[in-house]
């Protein structure tokens, strides 16, 4: 008896092993897919009324830059510029900006381009250009036309510096090996089970025992990550400034986001769960025995 489970010892250890790692690729794929999703992250804006919110914040920011300070120190054309900013920063308009920012961030966290792009507001240039050919308050003023600039850095608007970006682009590499690694590992570990055990139905078996556990702790931690609720994550994000405001927008939507990484996980639980139970009903299938044919004697 003994010796029966003597031999059981390192099939215990590997797939207490593949437990553990299919549960951390589980936790990083679904992480990685949600909040860190490249390209996709702006999503959980829509209805969180960030851009309405922005309708209102940006005027004031971009009035408060450095590259508009030509404009905005001049009593008369800031007033225009105002009433400009007010027309043609519409929620659309708006939108368009923040997916500017979204892939420029993206592309610096994958080094596409290690250089952040300033904003075009060429299109606005013409328009404040225009209305102050056409207000009759500024009379024969002679405007200088490099007073209006072409283009807008936004990270010094926005007060992002790449330290923080390069925080971020260290997490989703992290992740990402994460995933890639324990995705690895889990699948040479299960190679090498079935060169381990004496016998592959029994191989199955405790892989299926693996995936089945792995989806039942995936379930828990979905439980108790929804019971705890996303105050036990620290998302050390404090905007302060002028966008200060947005900052109970932006909660809602993190929230959003953390929502769908516990769908997600959810979703892997159900996967993985079903994958074991389909694992272990197949440990149960026998061939058929060949019959071997007779040849009569002629």
């Amino acid at each position: 008896m003994f010796r029966k489970i003597a031999r059981q010892i390192p099939a215990v250890i590997l797939y207490t092993i593949v437990f553990i790692l299919l549960t951390t690729f589980f936790f990083s794929l679904a992480f990685k897919q949600t909040a860190m999703q490249p390209y996709e992250t702006t999503e959980a804006l829509e209805g969180t009324g960030v851009y309405a919110e922005l309708q209102d914040i940006l005027p004031e920011a971009l009035q408060q830059s450095e590259e508009l300070n030509d404009v905005t120190s001049d009593e008369e054309l800031n007033a225009v510029f105002g009433e400009v900013m007010e027309e043609e920063l519409t929620i659309g308009r708006i939108k368009e900006m923040v997916h500017f920012i979204e892939k420029d961030i993206w592309d610096y966290i994958l080094e596409r381009d290690r250089q952040l792009e300033p904003l075009d507001i060429r299109d606005i240039r013409t328009v404040l250009l225009e209305q102050i050919n056409d207000n009759e308050n500024m009379g024969n003023r002679i405007i200088y036309t490099d007073k209006f600039v072409e283009e807008i850095e936004w990270s010094s608007i926005m007060s992002v510096k790449t330290k923080t970006l390069d925080r971020l682009a260290s997490y989703y590499e992290r992740i990402t090996s994460l995933t890639i690694i324990s995705g690895m590992v889990v699948l040479i570990l299960v190679g090498l089970s079935f060169l381990l055990l004496e016998k592959r139905r029994h191989a199955i078996r405790w892989l299926a025992g693996a995936c089945v556990v792995t989806g039942i702790a995936l379930l828990v931690s979905v439980i108790l990550f929804h019971i705890i609720g996303i105050d036990w994550m620290d998302t050390n994000l404090e905007i302060t400034g002028t966008f200060a405001s947005l900052s109970d927008n932006v909660e809602v939507a993190i929230d959003k986001l953390y929502i769908a990484f516990l769908t997600a996980l959810l979703g892997c639980s159900g996967i993985v769960t079903m994958s074991g139970i389909g694992l272990f009903s197949l440990s149960y299938v026998r061939p058929k025995p060949v019959q071997k044919k007779t040849s009569r004697a002629a």
